[in-house]
């Protein structure tokens, strides 16, 4: 079933938009750090504390939302759904793959944009990064790839409902906007599970020690587990409650 999933999301547009997104950051990026009037200035940590922080409320909310929306809206738009419904295994166990899929699809990705900043870094003229500096860095690509699997299910529940992808991008836009109106209040930045992955990953690089071992961590890491085991539950109720339709003539 993996690899069934696989050959699919390559052919869609989908999954080269997700590769296409992450090199226009960095794009973007690189020219904010050449326009900078000392860029020489700037660090390892601070430069990927800004990035990550681009991700994890901005970028990846969108990305998160596209890839599992695709996976799971586009069974409904080419009509293939009701074939894999009907296939003699568990409509859970289709649903499992889906999410299985897109995690490797996620570290691949996060393992592109890690590679591409440390070639950014190299061309704004840092110094090279030493063997503890990759594996930091590496360490909160995976912190971000842990998060990002927790917002798995409530996609999937969006795709499962109104059998589109594209609710799961208004999401995505919804979340970013209220990703930066509560980034500045560190005791919502620190609840709020979109930017809980930011913070603790800012606390991890020490730029800005926020709130290193306070209890505003804690209630954003177990809102963060209950999104992921409520949603959990509702997408297997909902594949469950999906009927088999007729393929279109």
């Amino acid at each position: 079933m993996l690899a069934a999933e696989w050959m699919k999301l390559k052919r869609t547009r989908g999954f080269w938009l997700l590769v296409l997104a992450v090199c226009s950051l960095h794009v973007l990026e690189l020219f904010s750090i050449l326009n900078q009037t000392s860029p020489g200035r700037l660090t390892w940590d601070w430069t990927f504390y800004i990035h990550y922080k681009s991700m994890t409320v901005g970028l990846f909310p969108v990305m998160n939302a596209l890839l599992i929306g695709y996976l799971i809206a586009a069974e409904f738009q080419q009509n293939t759904i009701s074939g894999m419904l009907a296939y003699p295994l568990s409509r859970s166990s289709f649903l499992l793959a889906k999410y299985a899929i897109a995690v490797p699809v996620l570290a691949g990705l996060l393992a592109l944009d890690l590679l591409l900043k440390g070639a950014a870094g190299w061309i704004v003229g840092f110094e090279p990064m030493t063997a503890a500096q990759w594996g930091k860095y590496a360490w909160c690509s995976v912190l971000l790839l842990l998060t990002s699997i927790a917002f798995f299910p409530l996609n999937a529940c969006l795709s499962l409902y109104f059998r589109s992808y594209i609710p799961n991008i208004v999401l995505g836009v919804m979340i970013i906007v209220c990703c930066e109106a509560v980034w500045d209040r560190l005791d919502y930045s620190a609840r709020f599970p979109w930017t809980f992955p930011a913070v603790v990953i800012g606390d991890y690089i020490g730029i800005p020690k926020r709130l290193v071992g306070s209890p505003e961590l804690l209630s954003g890491a177990l809102l963060l587990t209950a999104v992921f085991t409520i949603f959990l539950i509702l997408s297997f109720v909902q594949i469950r409650r999906q009927d088999i339709r007729p393929h279109g003539g």
